[in-house]
């Protein structure tokens, strides 16, 4: 009976419908509904540093030194990392002036004795130095940048526990110069999406913890824009343990504020957060979660058991800080960065490498190896490192 009704039905309504448009004396039947309020907002990709300017005095030769960076997308898009060095400059010691005044170093730049050979006769060498401008005795004009080594790292998983996996690059300073050199992906700080409802992503922000976990660091961000400390949280047994340092940039905290649950904060009211280091502040069976050190260290302590989760279970997290007077600034934690290494070396430069051969090789005792190292006493290398952050597959500008 079902498939002939629905014959019936249909050629009814064929009928009725022919009709309707032979006479058009039939009323017509019809609904509207409207979509409101559509709109399309582009995502950011926002990149900020910390860690200041590389700053290396007095550099020993055949010494390594490192400086570490936090590269952080404070933005709600993931993107990819780029990076070069750029207005590479190389600044040395005029003659009569500064260090260079004195054996070895004005020998090595403007020439002179050196030392002596096998026989104990003095060995005359022609200046490295800018100073020289005769290039018939040696290698003249040869800039500092020319010998720096470099090493660029990049913490590619964001998974500290292995540190600086990724090597990027690693050559003279003067090599590397005005090229472009991916670093890798790095996510938005934060992977909660940034809306009115749900206040997750942007400047008030949480993010999301797995209880178990061994460590993760985020990073506190004040004014919106700079970089004041770190944020660690771990598991440790039966307890979550959460660490706002501010100890490496000087950013005193007159207290913190932090909320860990398993459902997302209500409202992003850092004065209604569960734990506080402000006394005044805490709720009456507050049992004296936070272990706060110095205003530099704040140290929260929280057993499993007063959430209800245990390993393996997701949790929220908001933290905030704010600074003692006369500051006036408040810092917010931002969910994943990523880490970056760079590690400059001015080597120990032997005369081989200049391809010189004013000693005698088979008597190394005589061979003063150090002399054209001493060129550079005093002289500088400047340059600034531009980041570019990218969407995939973009690339940089030539």
């Amino acid at each position: 009976m079902k498939p002939f009704l629905s014959v019936i039905l249909a050629a009814v309504l064929v009928l009725a419908v022919g009709g309707s448009l032979a006479s058009g004396t039939m009323a017509g039947f019809f609904d509207v509904e409207h979509s409101t309020e559509n709109h399309m907002q582009s995502g950011t990709r926002m990149l900020e540093l910390s860690g200041g300017p590389i700053t290396v005095s007095a550099a020993s030769p055949s010494t390594w030194y490192e400086h570490e960076m936090a590269v952080v997308n404070v933005g709600n898009l993931d993107g990819t990392a780029w990076l070069h060095l750029m207005n590479l400059e190389s600044i040395e010691d005029e003659p009569g002036w500064g260090k260079a005044t004195a054996e070895p170093e004005l020998v090595a730049e403007e020439g002179g004795c050196a030392g002596e050979n096998a026989d104990g006769d003095p060995v005359y060498v022609g200046g490295l130095g800018t100073d020289c401008g005769d290039d018939t005795l040696g290698p003249a004009d040869l800039a500092m940048a020319e010998f720096v080594d470099v090493e660029i790292w990049y913490d590619a998983d964001g998974d500290d526990t292995n540190g600086f996996e990724t090597l990027i690059v690693s050559d003279k300073l003067a090599d590397i110069a005005c090229q472009w050199y991916e670093l890798g992906f790095l996510p938005a700080s934060t992977q909660i999406n940034n809306n009115k409802k749900n206040k997750g992503g942007g400047w008030s922000t949480y993010f999301p913890y797995t209880i178990g976990d061994p460590h993760m660091e985020s990073v506190l961000i004040a004014g919106r824009n700079f970089i004041v400390g770190r944020l660690t949280i771990e598991t440790v047994g039966t307890d979550l343990i959460v660490t706002y340092d501010t100890t490496a940039y000087q950013w005193p905290m007159k207290e913190s504020h932090l909320y860990v649950d398993t459902i997302t904060p209500p409202k992003m009211a850092p004065g209604q957060f569960p734990y506080t280091s402000n006394p005044d502040n805490k709720p009456p069976d507050d049992t004296q979660y936070d272990k706060t050190i110095s205003s530099y260290l704040h140290e929260y302590i929280i057993p499993l058991s007063t959430i209800g989760v245990g390993p393996g279970a997701p949790v929220y997290i908001a933290a905030h800080a704010a600074e003692q007077p006369p500051g006036d600034d408040t810092a917010w934690a931002m969910g994943e960065y990523r880490k970056l290494l760079i590690r400059l070396h001015f080597p120990d430069i032997d005369e081989d490498d200049l391809g010189l051969h004013y000693f005698d090789e088979t008597y190394p005792e005589f061979k003063w190896d150090h002399w054209p190292t001493n060129a550079y006493m005093g002289d500088r290398c400047v340059f600034d490192i531009e980041f570019l952050l990218a969407w995939e597959g973009q690339e940089p500008p030539p």
